[in-house]
């Protein structure tokens, strides 16, 4: 296996360069837009509420600091592992972005009321900093959160980082679903929605980018 260029080496590749800067545009374009959807566009749009077999089996109960420590250890354990390799890091911002582009789609064609007995999920560095302590009770199809975690599985290239980000992703999951804060259906297709827009954007990069 080829070592992965380095920083300086792949920012002097001008194709790379111009991903890395059209991605940080649309990001802060992604994050300035989001509060304007969530609040004029998707919380006034009526949804469907859906009856879960299996929400009905678990008692609601907040979850809210396990599942953003579980999310902010993955994450920094991720970055801290893989900073080194420059296209495995816009690989993983682009599909970030990816993700985010089709969950804004999803959100809009698949509108769904927040389930019964939800305990909204309270981030306890962004709510606040980002949103005012506004929470979204509908940003539910497909998970942001558990998509976001497979796709750290997807750019985890060692073995044993690799089973660990997939057991917090699957237990992300399961405690999202205790606390209500999605339905069943979100939590099982966010990894399919993050693995076919990581697939498609790797597939890009092969094609027109350096190989990581």
């Amino acid at each position: 296996m080829s070592k992965p260029l380095s920083w300086k080496q792949a920012l002097s590749n001008k194709s790379f360069r111009i991903h890395l800067i059209a991605a940080g545009f649309v990001g802060i374009l992604i994050i300035l837009f989001l509060p304007y959807f969530f609040n004029e566009i998707l919380l006034p749009k009526p949804g469907l509420l859906l009856n879960d077999f299996i929400l009905s089996l678990l008692e609601p109960k907040d979850w809210s600091w396990v599942i953003f420590g579980l999310i902010y250890f993955t994450l920094l354990l991720t970055i801290y592992f893989n900073y080194s390799k420059p296209h495995a890091i816009l690989l993983g911002i682009e599909s970030y972005i990816g993700i985010n582009l089709v969950r804004i789609v999803t959100l809009y064609f698949v509108t769904l009321e927040p389930p019964q007995g939800i305990i909204p999920l309270i981030d306890p560095l962004i709510t606040k900093a980002a949103y005012g302590n506004v929470v979204y009770l509908k940003d539910l199809f497909f998970s942001g959160h558990v998509s976001t975690l497979f796709l750290l599985f997807l750019i985890e290239e060692n073995k044993l980082r690799k089973i660990f980000i997939l057991s917090a992703s699957i237990l992300v999951g399961f405690l999202i679903l205790w606390q209500h804060v999605h339905y069943t259906i979100d939590v099982l297709s966010a990894p399919l929605f993050a693995g076919i827009i990581y697939s498609i954007i790797r597939k890009f990069h092969s094609a027109y980018l350096i190989k990581r």
